[in-house]
């Protein structure tokens, strides 16, 4: 049985608050971002493209990307400690906020 992953309280509080009142402007960044770079054939790209690629702080990505994961937007595979790992986050085909064109 897979366990359950423990959330950082930043991601936890970031949560917390989409529940409230939905995906946030960085967040919904996040996710066009993510289509810009698939479009381009980037396959997993790093914390640091998708950073560049949105104009959002290093911390903005990483908290962004736990609360896209719990949804299922993302898919961020971790080392055995649970640290990310490089090129490790894949974005889930069918999901689609990207701005119309």
């Amino acid at each position: 049985m897979a366990r359950k992953k423990k959330l950082h309280p930043t991601r936890q509080r970031a949560l917390d608050n989409v529940w409230r009142k939905g995906l946030t402007e960085p967040q919904i960044k996040v996710v066009n971002a993510f289509a810009k770079l698939f479009k381009d054939g980037v396959y997993a790209p790093s914390l640091e493209e998708i950073a560049a690629a949105t104009g959002l702080s290093y911390g903005a990505v990483w908290t962004a990307l736990g609360v896209l994961e719990h949804f299922g937007y993302v898919v961020i595979n971790c080392d055995h400690k649970g640290r990310a790992l490089p090129r490790g986050v894949m974005f889930m085909y069918g999901f689609n906020l990207a701005e119309s064109e």
